[in-house]
Parts: C-alpha cells; sequence; structure tokens
C-alpha cells in the first residue's frame, strides 16, 4: 500500500470512527461525518425555507466545526501515515488493516461517543450515526 493511500484510508477512518469534540448543541465526542450530515441538512432547511442572522450564525458554526473536524482528521491522518512511510508497503498495508478492524470493532462495541441531539445520550457508531 502506498503512503498516499495509507493516508486516505485512515482519513476515511478517523472521519467515521475519531471521537471528535462537538460543541455546539453540547459537549460531547461524535464522529465528524455526523458534524457534516447536521450541517448539511441544516443547509437545506435554510435553503429551502429561508433563516434569519441567527440561525445563519448557527449554520455558519456548524460548518466551522464541520470544517475544522475533517482537517484535523487529515493531519492526523498524514502524520498517521508519514510514520509508516519507512516501513514496507506490505506491512503498511497490514497495520492500516488492522488499525480500520480495531477502531471499527471499538467504536461499533463500546459506546464511547456522546450525541446530545441524538435518540440516546451515549452511544456507539452505529447509534451515533444514525
Amino acid at each position: 500500500m502506498s503512503v498516499r493511500a495509507a493516508r486516505c484510508w485512515l482519513f476515511a477512518l478517523l472521519l467515521v470512527t475519531a471521537p471528535w469534540p462537538f460543541v455546539l448543541f453540547g459537549d460531547g465526542p461524535a464522529p465528524p461525518l455526523r458534524s457534516l450530515w447536521m450541517a448539511l441538512a441544516a443547509t437545506a432547511v435554510v435553503a429551502s425555507e429561508g433563516a434569519s442572522v441567527t440561525v445563519r450564525l448557527i449554520l455558519g458554526v456548524l460548518w466551522g466545526q464541520t470544517l475544522l473536524a475533517f482537517g484535523g482528521c487529515w493531519v492526523i491522518a498524514w502524520g498517521l501515515a508519514r510514520g509508516a512511510s519507512a516501513l514496507a508497503p506490505r506491512i503498511r498495508r497490514w497495520i492500516v488493516i488492522a488499525l480500520i478492524v480495531l477502531a471499527l470493532g471499538v467504536a461499533s462495541a463500546l459506546p464511547i461517543y456522546r450525541t446530545p441531539m441524538g435518540t440516546r445520550l451515549h452511544s456507539n457508531l452505529w447509534q451515533a450515526l444514525s
């Protein structure tokens, strides 16, 4: 696996599983993908129904938070891939696969996310993204 492919896989993994701080509607870690979904939903509502200045400000904060989370995940993925660049491609591939399996397993099995706008306060990956 190339370093670029490792970086892309790790970036996707972090977007889905990283417990990133979600500070707009309460303080709790949630996957960055959830921030994107909330920002897209809020944008659709504002585009179809219009909104006041306050709602547009909240929308801007949502998008800012989403972009910050995506940027942070990219930097972390870049650093991990850069650290693994000295390894052989076969070893790098197995390390990335192991990280994917481990992260998805932990995120699926344990309630590590706090989602104040979700169906449960403490949730695992699948409950946080539903």
